[in-house]
């Protein structure tokens, strides 16, 4: 357990995925966080801010433009939400069979189906900026049979917003305000305070509404 809290911590220090793993890692990281279970806990939000101000303020640790940047890791989130699809289609009824552990809570995966049945495809652009749900979503597309058609429109449209509006807003903050590379620990900080106060009021509201 131990272990796993060590490495938890390791990926949710933005700078220090950037800094260890440079631009592979980052790819890699968002990814998994879109559509794979194990990615419940990765700071995608905090990282792709992250990674545009990098690109502005401290280029020699990405080596890349932020075209490039953007690009990268778009077509990362685009191939995560379709392996997410695709195991859901195939497994994911076997996860309301499993009990919470650690990482995985039913709750989430309940808040996410509500979510979907809300909101339909649009779960897959609104859903990006918030946690859990981003990765969820894709796998309960794949559970409840949505069109393929449908879920790779949507699928191609969030992930193009969500990459676009973070990587851009934190490179053009950096231009402005180069001294925030300074506060990168804080900046994750208000993230999460921020994704982990939208998605309590998410669940609440799904439990109202159910």
């Amino acid at each position: 357990m131990e272990a796993l809290q060590e490495f938890l911590r390791f990926f949710n220090d933005p700078q220090h995925i950037i800094e260890a793993g440079g631009l592979l890692l980052l790819i890699f990281i968002i990814f998994i966080e879109n559509g794979l279970i194990f990615g419940l806990f990765f700071p995608g939000d905090s990282l792709l801010f992250i990674a545009g101000l990098i690109v502005a303020t401290q280029p020699e640790l990405l080596s890349i433009d932020l075209s490039s940047l953007q690009i990268s890791l778009i077509l990362a989130s685009i191939l995560g939400n379709g392996t997410g699809y695709w195991f859901g289609k195939r497994w994911g009824k076997k996860l309301y069979q499993r009990p919470d552990g650690f990482l995985f809570k039913r709750k989430y995966l309940e808040a996410t189906e509500q979510f979907y049945t809300k909101n339909g495809g649009k779960t897959l652009i609104i859903g990006k900026f918030l946690p859990y749900i981003r990765t969820l979503a894709p796998i309960i597309a794949g559970v409840i049979r949505v069109p393929l058609l449908t879920f790779w429109i949507f699928n191609v449209l969030g992930s193009i917003i969500w990459v676009l509006s973070l990587t851009s807003l934190g490179y053009f903050l950096g231009i402005q305000f180069p001294w925030m590379k300074d506060y990168v620990e804080w900046i994750a900080v208000f993230f999460v305070v921020f994704a982990s106060i939208a998605v309590v009021r998410t669940y609440q509201k799904n439990k109202k509404s159910s």
